[in-house]
């Protein structure tokens, strides 16, 4: 198969093709495998399945996502307990 790729988006393809030590050729198939399966319904309800539980649950702290670390510290200090 050929296809025809725009000069902008070819000399892009060189690019990241160089600094990946990869053929452009196999960047291309990399890409399509990944667009491929990205398409798919397993993935797809994978997702689904993983949005469906955001921001449902309340732990009563607003900064979770901020402080993380010392939340998980603090369980594993007192785990160990």
């Amino acid at each position: 198969m050929q296809i025809k790729i725009n000069p902008e988006i070819d000399q892009a393809l060189q690019r990241i093709a160089q600094a990946k030590a990869v053929s452009v050729e196999t960047l291309v198939e990399e890409a399509l495998q990944q667009l491929i399966e990205c398409e798919s319904e397993d993935y797809q309800q994978r997702v689904k399945n993983a949005l469906s539980v955001v921001g449902r649950y309340r732990f009563g702290s607003t900064e979770l996502a901020e402080n993380h670390d010392s939340y998980f510290a603090d369980a594993c200090s007192n785990s160990q307990k």
